[in-house]
């Protein structure tokens, strides 16, 4: 890492990364939770909520805009979590599976292999039930794949394992196989969801038996329980489609008609939400610990934040001409964290020794024309409702999709609003034709 704070353009465009999760206790980090509205931290929330519970299974959802600063959090409540003696797994959804096409089967698979790869990189000397692995592992064989796939030379590999009392190792080829099919090959995802799918029960009791010796075998070592975080699922592809004639969504199919299965493990587990989704439905409905991080807002206290998150990684004084340019920069990031780290990332294309005006006006409207490529004709009447009530319609599966974009930002102040992306007031063609659309609805207003 380059010393901090960056004292050249060059290093401020590394310290900038947009696409980088601060890992816990990094020096750059800023707690932003007073300035996105919150209540309390939601990691505080959670990490309090999980050693309180009397029970060993509860399920916490976490949404929020992609690029609001989730998974630097999830790191933070991870290692709070391995302070306060839990053995916490963390593992990006993205990283193992694919999201554009993902079902619960696959989050368990990818959740078992996770798991199974922590307790053997931790080093954790544990012994599970030799049974419970020949049990996991010749149910998947059988029922999981068909019996020309299963002739595979790692099966016979794997099997010899047992012998050699290599239970995790196992686990880990057996798992980490499965998910490596289902993330790249579409004939044998198809394959594996259906066949455990017609026995779903059985297997969610599979990798429940496992989870149960997982934590019977930790709490032998000392720690209290186990928690998983699964993180990256706010990212899944949006994907509409029929079923049973009815009209779904690849988000509605997860976490609402697959909330059971999402809630039968036998672990605390968090999952990361789409920000439509907790707009759309009512997921109290089925979840009980429901938590949305807001944007940061754009007020003094939220712009005197964001300043330190920057000074935090550049010396304004050395690297902008004018110290009027960051609070520029912050003004168009939406209080977007990603978005203000790509704006300093487009401004840093020069080969000048400062970012100038120049440069900052670059930036913004590069930032501009992509937010500019997302939107249609047909999206006016939700942006123009937006942009006047500060309030969206939750039924209204367009704006769902906006909210993913980012186009339209969620805000926490005392109530939850709903405010445009700054820079979609900056397209001419968006503002003329809500203009227009205002004028005709004054005009309906007053006949």
């Amino acid at each position: 890492m380059n010393s901090l704070p960056a004292t050249s353009v060059d290093d401020a465009y590394s310290q900038c990364d947009p696409g980088y999760a601060l890992p816990a206790n990094d020096v750059r980090y800023v707690d932003l939770s007073k300035v996105r509205g919150e209540h309390g931290k939601i990691i505080d929330t959670i990490e309090r909520s999980i050693r309180r519970s009397n029970s060993n299974t509860c399920t916490y959802l976490i949404s929020g805009h992609r690029g609001s600063g989730k998974t630097t959090e999830l790191f933070r409540l991870q290692k709070k979590l391995k302070d306060n003696g839990y053995f916490c797994v963390y593992f990006d959804v993205g990283e193992a599976l694919d999201l554009a096409d993902i079902s619960y089967i696959d989050i368990f698979l990818a959740m078992i292999d996770e798991v199974s790869r922590a307790l053997q990189e931790q080093q954790i000397n544990i012994t599970i039930d030799k049974g419970i692995i020949d049990d996991i592992y010749g149910w998947l064989h059988q029922e999981a794949y068909t019996e020309t796939y299963v002739q595979k030379d790692v099966n016979g590999e794997a099997k010899a394992g047992f012998d050699a009392n290599i239970g995790i190792p196992t686990l880990i080829k057996l798992f980490g196989g499965i998910t490596g099919d289902i993330k790249h090959s579409e004939s044998q995802r198809n394959v594996i969801r259906e066949n455990i799918e017609k026995k779903a029960s059985d297997f969610i009791l599979k990798i429940n038996l496992f989870l149960i010796a997982v934590r019977n075998a930790v709490q032998q070592q000392q720690y209290k329980d186990i928690v998983v975080i699964a993180d990256g699922l706010e990212k899944i592809q949006y994907r509409t489609f029929t079923l049973n004639d009815n009209k779904s969504d690849s988000h509605t199919e997860l976490f609402v008609r697959h909330a059971e299965q999402l809630l039968a493990l036998h672990c605390h587990v968090i999952y990361t939400v789409p920000i439509g989704l907790a707009f759309n439905i009512n997921l109290q409905n089925d979840y009980e610990h429901v938590y949305i991080m807001p944007m940061v807002k754009l007020n003094h206290a939220g712009n005197q934040a964001l300043r330190m998150l920057i000074e935090k990684r550049v010396n304004i004084a050395s690297v902008f001409t004018e110290d009027a340019l960051v609070d520029e920069l912050i003004a168009n990031s939406g209080g977007v964290v990603r978005d203000l780290m790509r704006l300093i990332r487009l401004a840093c294309d020069t080969d000048d020794e400062k970012i100038s005006a120049n440069e900052v006006k670059y930036a913004i409207s590069k930032l501009t024309k992509e937010y500019d490529r997302l939107l249609k004709r047909s999206d006016i009447p939700i942006l123009e409702l937006v942009h006047r009530t500060e309030m969206i319609n939750p039924d209204d599966e367009r704006s769902a999709q906006l909210l993913h974009n980012r186009i339209i930002l969620e805000y926490e102040n005392g109530k939850r609003s709903a405010k445009l992306h700054p820079t979609c007031l900056k397209i001419e063609w968006v503002m003329n034709e809500m203009h227009k659309l205002s004028l005709a609805n004054l005009d309906n207003t007053g006949s």
